[in-house]
């Protein structure tokens, strides 16, 4: 992993912007499409904080893609006290985000 290239960003993200707390349930959600130094950084910045942090990578789909995000995803989201979305593809207005953060999941979308 070189993730010494994406720590600040990783850091940034799960951190600052997350604000993760030990022992919160972290998920970090990527795509087929995204550099995975990206995800790993902020799956390290998430275990250096002490959170229950978890890597998801998805298939890429067409931003015009209307379709949910299917159960085992939606079942992560939601299970989730913090998303961290890295991926290509724009996830935070699909149903199962919108439930999360009903429920009080924090999201945090971003690309570099």
């Amino acid at each position: 992993m070189a993730v010494h290239r994406w720590g600040e960003f990783g850091e940034v993200a799960v951190r600052m912007m997350g604000q993760v707390k030990p022992g919160e349930n972290l998920l970090i959600v990527a795509d087929t499409w995204t550099d995975i130094e990206i995800a790993e950084a902020c799956l390290i910045a998430g275990i250096n904080a002490k959170a229950n942090a978890q890597l998801l990578v998805i298939p890429k789909t067409s931003q015009t893609d209307a379709r949910d995000l299917n159960p085992v995803v939606a079942g992560a989201i939601h299970g989730a006290d913090l998303v961290v979305s890295v991926s290509e593809q724009r996830i935070a207005h699909k149903s199962a985000m919108r439930t999360a953060r009903e429920k009080g999941t924090r999201i945090v979308t971003c690309m570099p």
